[in-house]
């Protein structure tokens, strides 16, 4: 009897029990929604730690990576051997950077970061991680901007879309054998000359 009783009390609530809780149903689960690639959930990511001016990766090209003084981060991809000769950096090895026991450091940061600017860097806010851009890769309406500095003076440069760059086969470009050729492409690609540098809209060289 002192057995029996317990069992009865135990079958009992479970009777009780599967009148009470709703059964659960394939059909009842809130399914996650379907992945828009115009939404990131996520909030931006601290600023970039420091490590060195250049990454490689699978390429083609390498990215290219400056900290100005007033913050941020200037950011140049698909650098290939013309762009990192024209840098001054390591075209098979990381360029570090100049280590903050330097009292020059920054300094050299700033110059740095100008010769990126003359070949159309990117500046990237503190504390925006470019997250977007880094997963999804650019936008067809995101700018595609390609320098040459010819050794006569001057500047040339395709500024377009990257929508337009696909139409016009710029993928020419990465088969320039130097800064000179280079530019008779971007020419040929429709792009713009600037006798005076500093009358360009489309670089900060100031």
């Amino acid at each position: 009897m002192t057995i029996l009783i317990p069992c009865l009390v135990i079958s009992g609530l479970i009777l009780v029990g599967t009148h009470i809780i709703p059964k659960f149903r394939p059909n009842d689960v809130q399914r996650a929604p379907i992945y828009d690639r115009n939404f990131i959930d996520c909030a931006p990511g601290p600023p970039r730690v420091r490590r060195s001016w250049t990454s490689f990766g699978y390429g083609p090209g390498i990215t290219v990576y400056g900290y100005p003084s007033k913050g941020g981060t200037y950011r140049l991809d698909d650098c290939l051997g013309i762009d990192l000769d024209f840098l001054g950096l390591d075209r098979f090895n990381r360029t570090p950077h100049p280590p903050e026991s330097d009292p020059e450091w920054q300094a050299k940061e700033d110059v740095h970061c100008a010769r990126m600017r003359r070949l159309g860097a990117r500046w990237i806010p503190p504390y925006d991680d470019d997250f977007r851009r880094s997963v999804m890769g650019p936008e067809d309406t995101d700018r595609y901007i390609r320098v040459g500095w010819p050794a006569g003076g001057g500047v040339w440069v395709l500024n377009i879309t990257y929508l337009q760059a696909g139409g016009r086969g710029t993928a020419i470009l990465y088969h320039a054998k130097d800064m000179e050729e280079r530019c008779e492409l971007i020419k040929r690609l429709g792009g713009e000359f600037f006798a005076d540098p500093n009358e360009c809209p489309h670089l900060d060289l100031s």
